[in-house]
C-alpha cells in the first residue's frame, strides 16, 4: 500500500508521529486505520494526514470527502460485522489533530450503553 503522508517523529503530535494504528488505506488527503483494541471489533480511524486542529480548517471538497469516506466505513461495518450501533465521533482534546473514531458497537460490550471511554 501507497503511504500518503509523512510522520513528523519529533512533533509532541501522537497523529503526526506514528501512523495511528494498523494502515488499512491512504491517500492524500487521509488514512484510515485499524485501532487493535481486543475490547472493540472493528474500531476505525480516520486521521487527516496535516496537522489540522478543527474540521473548519479543512476546505469545503475536503470537508465532503472526508464525510463520503466515514459513510463508506460505516457501511461496511455495519454490512460486516452487524453491529447494533455505530459510534463516530471526533474529540481532539487531548490530541488537537482532527481525527474520527468510527466503533462498532455491540449490547454486550465492555461499556455499552455508554461511550467507551
Amino acid at each position: 500500500m501507497e503511504n500518503n503522508f509523512n510522520l513528523l517523529p519529533n512533533s509532541p503530535c501522537q497523529l503526526c508521529n506514528s501512523v495511528g494504528g494498523e494502515l488499512i488505506l491512504s491517500n492524500s488527503l487521509y488514512r484510515i486505520v485499524h485501532v487493535l483494541d481486543p475490547d472493540y471489533l472493528g474500531y476505525i480511524r480516520l486521521i487527516i494526514n496535516q496537522h489540522i486542529k478543527e474540521m473548519t480548517d479543512l476546505s469545503l471538497s475536503d470537508r465532503h470527502e472526508v464525510f463520503s469516506a466515514l459513510m463508506s466505513i460505516e457501511r461496511v461495518l455495519r454490512d460486516e460485522l452487524n453491529p447494533d450501533k455505530i459510534n463516530i465521533a471526533t474529540l481532539g482534546n487531548m490530541t488537537p489533530h482532527v481525527h474520527w473514531h468510527i466503533i462498532p458497537r455491540y449490547v454486550n460490550d465492555k461499556h455499552f450503553p455508554n461511550p467507551i471511554w
